[in-house]
């Protein structure tokens, strides 16, 4: 017959069924903190060292929502970026198209034109390559945009 605990091979396993005993019996924030505060005298944490511990936790927690706050802003950056490089190529589309359909039923495209699609062009793939591909001032445009986003939903 197998022991029933040759599966507790590692700290982590230990932690893992601890954590699933947590979940299942969790009660008030008090009771969080006498749990926590029993398990540490059980173990023999010192309250000193299970204080230093809680305010690492609350450290790194505090860093990991900062983090992912910053990620969910640079992501949004970035589909902003796109979504004007989109408006901007279809207004490049409509304008050019446009003109192109007026001066065909004319008869014929002035020189003027060429050179206006051909500079507008130029714009359209700087700005792709800058909504797609950023450079290395991503960043300083990036908290720029940040600054400004704050002070509109501020004021």
């Amino acid at each position: 017959m197998a022991d029933s605990h040759d599966f507790l091979r590692t700290d982590e396993d230990v932690e893992q069924i601890l954590r699933l005993a947590i979940r299942e019996g969790v009660g008030t924030e008090d009771d969080l903190q006498q749990r926590l505060q029993s398990s540490a005298r059980d173990l023999g944490i010192s309250e000193d060292a299970l204080h230093r511990a809680i305010e690492k936790y609350r450290q790194q927690k505090d860093l990991g929502e900062s983090m992912a706050k910053t990620e969910a802003l640079r992501h949004e950056y970035r589909t902003l970026k796109r979504r004007d490089f989109f408006q901007h190529l279809g207004i490049y589309v409509a304008v050019n198209g446009g003109l192109a359909a007026v001066f065909t039923a004319q008869g014929g495209f002035p020189a003027w034109m060429l050179w206006m699609v051909f500079g507008w062009g130029v714009g359209i793939v700087a700005h792709l390559l800058g909504a797609f591909f950023p450079g290395t001032d991503e960043h300083q445009e990036f908290e720029k945009w940040a600054r400004k986003r704050q002070r509109r939903s501020a004021g």
